[in-house]
Formats: C-alpha cells, structure tokens, sequence
C-alpha cells in the first residue's frame, strides 16, 4: 500500500509571486513604464524563495508524490495582489516616496489597456499553473459544509489576535481538507498562528523556503523509495 501523499495549500502571495515574475506579469509592467532592468532583477530578488517553490511543485507534478491546493478565495486574492504591485510601480514612476504609497490620496487610477495586458498575462498562467493537477484550484469550505465549522474558524479568530477574516477563511479549508502544510509569505501569520495550528490542528504553517527543503528532502526519498 502506497504512503498516504502530503496535502499542502499554497497561500495567495506565493502564487502571486511566481505570476508576476515567471507569468510575465513583471517584465510587462518593467517595459511599458520604461523602467531599469536592475529594477525588474531587485523585485525578482523579492520573489525568488516563491518561484523557487512553485518551480519544485511545477517540476514534480507527475511523479504523485504530493497534492498541492489553493483555494478559490487565495485566485481571487491574487488579483488584488497584481494590482497592488502595478500600483506600488506606478507610484515608484511618479517619484511618490515609500512613505505615501499607502496614501489613498494618491491612489493611481488604470486604463483598460493597462487592465487587459495585465489580465491576459494571469490567465496565460494559470494554464501553467494548473495543467495537468500541478496545483489544485478548489472552493472554500463554508460553514455549513461542516458541522464543526464554526468551532475551527473562531478558534483561530479569537485566540490568535493578529489573524484576519479572510486569513483565517483559508486556513479553516486548509484545516477541513486535512492539510498537513500551509505555505505563506506572510511571517506575521507563521508567527502568530503557528503554535495553535500545529497542536490543535496539526497543521504546519511555514514559509515558501522552509516549505521547498521539506518538499525536496521528501521527494527524493520517494524516488529512491520506488519499486
């Protein structure tokens, strides 16, 4: 009988990490805003330990050894996430310093060619992304999928006092889909989440980098485990 595979959900930030930088996203926004190439190469820095990840996953998809989720509301994060870096290059553009990016005042306004060349990029990889089960698209559970709902999703809400909704949304699915990992950019969740996730929950909640020596030490293993 063959090991039970790992479940592991990927959290929005690292898919949209590889998007912007291996999708093309990046260089797009890089060439139409006339921008430096070292630029492009410094936030490509930024998102290596996501890319490296998800190449791994990418890399792996057909040997059956893990089963790589993400679900609904993490795509439909990520298009927020798109276009908060297309914000965040615009305002470097302009010459606006760090300090007021998050100025609503400010806030640049997109045209629909800007939208449209954007849009078609994610799409374009998304057919990468989820060819042939590589990662695994799926809906949120909701609160009356499961009896015990609400019992999972106010625990974290109410016991770790840095978590917010739509954080906990996504790991109470992780936790109903019987996750054994939960992959995130975001060490202000590890941080605070990670005690009770993984003794009430059993869940290991760690970052892209951490997430790939796991991934790569136990693929190896199968491969020289196999019959």
């Amino acid at each position: 009988m063959s090991a039970r595979r790992s479940v592991c959900f990927i959290d929005t930030n690292i898919i949209a990490n590889w998007v912007l930088a291996e999708g093309g996203v990046l260089s797009l926004l890089v060439d139409k805003y006339e921008l430096d190439r070292e630029f492009e190469e410094i936030y490509r820095k930024r998102y290596s330990d996501s890319v490296d990840l998800v190449e791994l996953i990418l890399e792996n998809a057909l040997n059956g050894h893990k089963e790589f989720l993400i679900s609904n509301l993490s795509l439909q994060e990520l298009f927020s996430a798109i276009r908060d870096e297309l914000r965040s290059i615009v305002l470097f553009k302009k010459g606006y310093p760090i300090s007021r990016w998050k100025d609503p005042r400010i806030n640049p306004d997109f045209n629909e060619e800007e939208y449209h060349d954007v849009y078609k990029k994610v799409l374009e990889s998304f057919d990468i992304l989820f060819q042939g089960s590589s990662i695994q698209p799926i809906r949120d559970i909701q609160s009356f999928d499961e009896k015990e709902y609400w019992d999972v999703f106010s625990s974290i809400l109410f016991l770790v006092k840095e978590s917010q909704t739509q954080d906990v949304i996504l790991l109470t699915t992780s936790i109903f889909n019987k996750a054994d990992y939960f992959v995130t950019k975001d060490e202000r969740l590890i941080k605070s989440t990670k005690k009770i996730l993984k003794e009430n929950y059993n869940l290991q909640i760690t970052s892209p980098k951490n997430a790939r020596r796991i991934f790569s030490r136990e693929i190896r293993h199968h491969i020289n485990t196999e019959p």
